[in-house]
């Protein structure tokens, strides 16, 4: 299961700035900033995103503007650099914004939670799941701590240990927690809300890796019809997530000849994000191969094989043997 490119974590926890009035007003800038490296991060724009906010740490750093600011620019650069591929920066990057969190506020404060949330995220990704594990069960249980009115983070973190239980081939406990994180999400954000895509595309992945497509296809084709309705709200990348389950999900169902047409637009939509290279585009190139193999087009299938085998490959040597979390992250 992918972290989605990000309905599921496009939201962002509030960090502890704790930056003196002396620096408050140059703080406007550097937020308004923020925002936008987020918003081309939402839209598939990561290395836009990894420039600009490259240039905010080392401003922020040289101004000497604040720990606070400096994790918030590290936490948001860490996810951009996971999305890129960058594993290695990534964790790095994300562990010293956890220290910073860590160093500067009280023990189980959201902002360490948000950070060890996305650390946790890169495991999954790295198909890590023994190390997520304890970062999400600390989190959830930091979050629970603080009372009513913390659904949205409890049920991300629940869905992130999901797919860390999942990894590991714990269906039923992973299945209990989605439909949990689920009700959570429905009850403070409605039933139509886009964050609830980023549940739904990992319980369809359960689902599939349990053997059970056909209860599969229901939250897939539901997903779907969110994020849809969502558009144009939602980034490229999540589309291309979202197309990419619904084409998976009817393959294993048994019905390719629909399956084709959500693959296809999957693949064509991820390489105008991702570029010719990119992890998640190799994994969608396999799922199409697996299609059109079904479908008796072998030639095709062969030629997408071989291409979706040369990403994966290359992008295993440029991590170093490391590691979303993604639909494909339970095979």
């Amino acid at each position: 299961m992918v972290s989605l490119n990000r309905v599921r974590f496009a939201w962002i926890a509030p960090l502890v700035a704790g930056l003196a009035g002396a620096a408050a007003a140059q703080t406007v800038d550097f937020d308004e900033r923020l925002r936008e490296g987020q918003q081309l991060y939402t839209q598939g724009r990561y290395t836009d995103a990894e420039q600009l906010l490259g240039a905010a740490l080392r401003e922020a750093e040289r101004e000497q503007l604040g720990s606070g600011l400096v994790a918030r620019i590290l936490d948001l650069r860490g996810q951009t650099e996971e999305a890129l591929g960058n594993y290695v920066e990534a964790e790095n990057v994300l562990n010293r914004a956890l220290a910073i969190c860590r160093q500067s506020a009280a023990p189980g404060n959201t902002s360490a939670s948000a950070v060890a949330t996305h650390l946790a995220e890169l495991y999954l990704v790295e198909r890590r799941p023994a190390d997520a594990e304890p970062l999400l069960r600390r989190s959830i249980a930091a979050i629970e701590s603080k009372g009513a009115g913390n659904g949205v983070p409890l049920a991300v973190n629940e869905a992130d240990l999901a797919v860390a239980l999942g990894q590991q081939r714990k269906f039923g406990e992973a299945e209990h927690l989605l439909r949990e994180a689920l009700k959570l999400l429905e009850a403070e954000l409605g039933p139509n809300h886009p964050t609830l895509v980023g549940v739904l595309l990992p319980l369809t992945g359960v689902l599939i890796a349990a053997h059970r497509c056909a209860e599969a296809v229901e939250p897939a084709e539901r997903a779907w019809q969110i994020t849809r309705a969502a558009a144009p709200r939602i980034g490229d990348p999540d589309i291309a997530a979202t197309l990419d389950t619904m084409g998976l999900v009817y393959w294993k169902a048994g019905r390719p000849q629909e399956a084709e047409v959500y693959s296809e637009q999957a693949v064509a939509v991820a390489e105008g994000v991702y570029g010719p290279d990119q992890r998640q585009l190799g994994w969608y190139l396999k799922n199409y191969a697996g299609i059109l193999r079904q479908l008796g087009r072998k030639s095709e299938a062969k030629a997408l094989d071989e291409r979706a085998k040369a990403i994966l490959a290359e992008n295993a040597r440029r991590s170093s043997g490391s590691r979303t979390v993604d639909v494909n992250a339970l095979r």
